[in-house]
């Protein structure tokens, strides 16, 4: 075979790779999104039903935008440079968590709050991840209700936060600082002195 030849089925290899737009994923029927409106119900007695009506409506169509809005970047990519491929990574999860609270929190909810929370990887999960969790305000995470817009990507995937078996959910901020100080003792859990707790690498 001629290296012409080559490297025109290399070519056609990699343009077979290119992969089409994903599809939207299917809407969710109308049961469990019931459902979803009724567990942030139980949060507590103050939740406001129409808030918690409202944050379901957001929760089920914003994934669904942000899939349609990377599949629209990946066609264009994949026309640009004739390969792309569809790798689900931490950082997209991130900023697809970062969006999706970014959009709840336009809502205004007072009843309700919404945070970003990271589950570090570990022996079961690997690989980092990110959701958005929904709480009675000033509740703890484990307490709240986990909407996690990239597991399935963009078709909502939602549970009870401290019950999500294969990942443990922690507040971003509690994460990040971790991994920028290391784990801290209970008096050194001040940000402001996580600089002078961390042991210095030339002390012998």
């Amino acid at each position: 075979m001629s290296r012409l030849s080559c490297l025109l089925w290399v070519a056609l290899a990699l343009t077979a790779c290119a992969p089409p737009a994903p599809k939207p994923p299917p809407l969710a029927p109308p049961s469990e999104r019931a459902d979803l409106t009724r567990a942030l119900l139980l949060l507590g007695p103050g939740v406001d039903e129409q808030e918690a009506r409202q944050l379901t409506v957001t929760a089920y169509a914003y994934p669904r935008e942000l899939a349609r809005d990377y599949g629209r970047k990946l066609s264009v990519l994949a026309e640009r440079r004739g390969v792309a491929f569809d790798f689900k990574t931490p950082a997209l999860c991130r900023d697809w968590a970062e969006r999706f609270e970014a959009r709840l929190r336009q809502e205004r909810f007072r009843t309700l709050e919404v945070q970003l929370v990271i589950s570090p990887a570990r022996a079961l999960a690997p690989v980092e991840h990110s959701a958005v969790v929904a709480t009675v305000p000033g509740q703890p995470v484990k307490t709240g209700i986990l909407l996690d817009p990239c597991r399935d990507e963009g078709a909502l995937y939602w549970t009870a936060a401290g019950k999500d078996g294969l990942f443990d959910w922690r507040p971003r901020l509690e994460v990040l600082l971790e991994q920028s100080w290391g784990r801290r003792p209970w008096y050194g859990r001040n940000p402001l002195d996580g600089r002078i707790l961390r042991p210095d690498p030339l002390t012998p």
